[in-house]
């Protein structure tokens, strides 16, 4: 694994976390995945939690606020 912060190779396993687990770089302290995730497990990552998961309930939220400006527009 090589740190895309710094380039280093030396790494400390931290705690395991799902297929992946945390790695802190000795050289700079930078904490990430090991392995990396590919661009399309983290897009496929990122698009569940939006449909689903944390953000569902965000997403609930800020819809119902739009409407309500939307209607406190209206109703000048």
């Amino acid at each position: 694994m090589i740190c895309p912060h710094c380039s280093s190779q030396e790494f400390r396993k931290l705690i395991p976390f799902g297929k992946f687990e945390y790695a802190r770089c000795e050289m700079c302290g930078l904490v990430t995945t090991s392995p990396m995730p590919s661009l399309n497990e983290i897009s496929d990552y990122y698009t569940e939690k939006v449909q689903g998961g944390n953000y569902s309930r965000f997403n609930t939220e800020t819809e119902k606020q739009k409407q309500n400006i939307f209607r406190s527009y209206l109703k000048i």
